[in-house]
């Protein structure tokens, strides 16, 4: 679809929304559709990350919030149709046929047979079990004694060593256990990966550096986004850098102050923003 036809189509549901009064954080919360791709929807501009598949997918359950009649926004759409089953006229099985009775009387007497009987060895199987685990602890209750004082000495003898032992090994353990957990706490942070989205106030020429290698050149224009994903760091450079949103991992990181208006470069790693004039 050419974009003046997405904006002709955007500018309906656009139209109905204000007509409604609902904000589009509104509509984000109800449909869950990022905000990017809203304002992309009603302005008629790419995004990226937006591809036809979900362009149609956001705009049909779009009109559907607003109530707005989605062949108007949507060429080529059909409702599903649900295929009908197919019938068969073979006749009356013997479960559709009331008069055929299930089972004869020959045939339930010896059913109730075979589960007596079932039922007779499980209790005999039971019965059995139960009398064979009992037999052992009658004939070995006169060793049981021997073997609970044996135990109760050996314990006194080993807390007497222990006693006399130095702490130093608890010292040793607190150690590691501390070392352990400053390494899985590094080895946490090198796995996360850093997830950055930049979107321009206006039209901005920037470069994108992504862990060491240079990526792309070219002018995010008004209004867009691009997004990245790094191991270690995104660097940026170019003109009007102040000029631009970011979010990282998420979060939505807070403007630039006019003291760094005349930004040159910055650098996004694990531990934040590095701004250079």
């Amino acid at each position: 679809m050419a974009l003046a036809d997405r904006a002709q189509k955007g500018l309906i549901l656009k139209q109905a929304r204000e007509a409604k009064g609902i904000s589009l954080e509104a509509v984000q919360d109800a449909t869950k559709i990022p905000l990017d791709s809203l304002k992309a929807i009603e302005e008629g501009y790419r995004v990226r990350t937006m591809t036809d598949f979900y362009y149609r997918a956001f705009v049909k359950l779009y009109a559907k919030y607003l109530g707005v009649d989605i062949n108007a926004v949507i060429e080529d759409y059909h409702d599903e149709q649900i295929p009908q089953p197919v019938k068969f006229h073979k006749g009356k099985t013997i479960w559709e046929d009331e008069s055929a009775p299930l089972m004869t009387r020959v045939q339930i007497k010896n059913t109730l047979k075979v589960l007596g009987a079932l039922i007779a060895v499980l209790i005999v199987v039971r019965l059995a079990g139960c009398w064979i685990r009992s037999r052992p602890h009658q004939d070995e209750k006169p060793q049981a004694k021997t073997i609970q004082k044996a135990d109760v000495v050996k314990k006194q003898a080993e807390k007497t060593t222990e006693a006399k032992r130095p702490s130093t090994v608890s010292v040793a353990q607190t150690a590691s256990q501390k070392n352990t957990s400053s390494l899985a706490t590094s080895e946490k942070r090198k796995k996360q990966k850093i997830n950055l989205t930049v979107r321009s106030k206006k039209a901005t020429w920037i470069s994108v550096r992504m862990d060491g290698v240079d990526l792309s050149r070219f002018t995010l224009s008004k209004g867009a986004a691009e997004s990245w994903q790094a191991n270690d760091s995104i660097e940026i450079t170019g003109k009007n850098l102040a000029d631009l949103e970011f979010e990282l991992n998420g979060q939505p990181q807070s403007s630039f102050t006019r003291t760094t208006r005349r930004i040159k470069r910055i650098i996004v790693n694990q531990d934040g923003f590095t701004i250079e004039d």
